[in-house]
């Protein structure tokens, strides 16, 4: 099996922020034996879209537009301090709004079970969904081959760039029929393998 490295090894990958561990514990009985843990993290960022982006610039002009109006009625009259300070609310306010169009995505394999977190702005997680590779049904590169199904709920956990994403099906106890899209690099898809119930075949590897 092609695993992954050492759990006592943290090797940093600046380009993609990914962490590779893998452990392996040997067991002995009457029969010894060799069991592999598989264990590896991978976080991405999404890449905004035009409407991300002219989402964030709306915030930002609204936010510093409504400073400046606050200033501008407040300060002539007894209000001028209240007046800045609720200024300085609002540009805090529009920052604080701005910062959430930031969104990374964690994945985590171990033993053949995925967790997707989603993070927004650097400090909100939330668990997205979890799923055993072998409840797989389709899993390979998303490419123009593979068609869009209404019957599934999409979960999307990609950079949002269109290379180099990947798909997988499953049944899902929260989504149903679900289609995960998502950009595991090459370490983690080698964690993926052993898992992939038979018959599965991938698109491209």
């Amino acid at each position: 099996h092609i695993l992954c490295r050492n759990r006592r090894e943290f090797p940093f990958d600046k380009h993609n922020k990914t962490i590779y561990n893998y452990s392996t514990k040997i067991l002995f009985g009457l029969e010894s034996f060799i069991s592999m843990d598989t264990f590896a993290e991978q976080l991405i960022y999404k890449y905004p879209s035009s409407k991300d982006n002219a989402t964030k610039f709306l915030i930002y002009a609204v936010a510093i537009i409504l400073a400046l109006v606050t200033i501008m009625l407040t300060i002539p009259t007894w209000f001028g301090g209240f007046g800045l300070v609720l200024a300085g609310g609002i540009a805090w306010l529009g920052y604080y709004l701005g910062t959430k169009q930031y969104i990374e995505y964690e994945y985590i394999i171990t033993n053949g079970e995925i967790d997707i977190d989603k993070i927004v702005a650097k400090s909100k997680r939330t668990r997205l969904l979890t799923v055993k590779v072998s409840t797989f049904t389709a899993y390979g590169e998303l490419t123009q081959d593979i068609k869009d199904d209404d019957s599934l709920t999409l979960v999307l956990a990609s950079e949002n760039t269109g290379i180099d994403d990947w798909y997988a099906d499953f049944e899902n106890e929260s989504y149903g029929k679900t289609r995960l899209i998502f950009t595991p690099n090459e370490k983690f898809r080698e964690c993926i393998k052993p898992y992939l119930r038979n018959g599965i075949k991938l698109k491209k590897d």
